[in-house]
């Protein structure tokens, strides 16, 4: 299984084509099932419903992962998601943020909340009991925390200045951080 953040859902559509010449060229037995990670759902709806294409869908309001905050999605994204037997996963701002923190916290990555987007997805599939446990799942993180800081600032401690001594950043370090650091 891999998750791709989506926006139009070209990345996923692009992934989904490389396994599928991989598996077309004997380089793999098979291709994965893709899962686009939404906030707003354009492809998770149209598979509800069955569409050949997606549609535009509503937004009540931006999304924190406004990068892939899109209201529209596209055929091929679609297209990918029904031959791999995937899914479109729709997203919560809280979510995004707490699988933020949740890669900072537990893999030290600073990843920006559209980045968090896949992270997202599998929390809220393991939620609801919908992930294999012996599978492997694949997340695609895209770019780092400090493309978007702002977003991030509610949850993020401020940051301690140091100044231009070095001494005083060690300082700054074993303090603030717990860090035995020494000259």
């Amino acid at each position: 299984m891999v998750i791709v953040p989506s926006a139009y859902s070209d990345g996923l559509y692009g992934i989904w084509k490389g396994w599928t010449e991989l598996q077309a060229l004997g380089l793999v037995k098979s291709a994965p099932r893709m899962i686009a990670a939404e906030p707003f759902g354009p492809l998770a709806h149209a598979l509800e419903k069955g569409l050949d294409a997606p549609e535009m869908v509503d937004a009540a309001s931006p999304s924190v992962a406004f990068s892939i905050a899109s209201r529209y999605g596209t055929w091929q994204g679609l297209a990918a998601l029904k031959d791999s037997g995937g899914a479109g996963v729709r997203l919560t701002d809280e979510g995004v943020l707490e699988a933020q923190r949740a890669l900072a916290r537990e893999e030290g990555l600073f990843v920006e909340p559209s980045s968090a987007a896949s992270m997202t997805a599998v929390m809220q599939l393991a939620a609801r009991k919908a992930l294999d446990p012996a599978q492997t799942i694949v997340i695609v993180l895209t770019s780092g925390g400090l493309k978007d800081p702002g977003a991030t600032r509610t949850w993020l401690p401020p940051v301690p200045a140091a100044g231009n001594d070095f001494d005083r950043l060690l300082a700054v370090l074993r303090d603030s951080y717990g860090l035995a650091l020494d000259r």
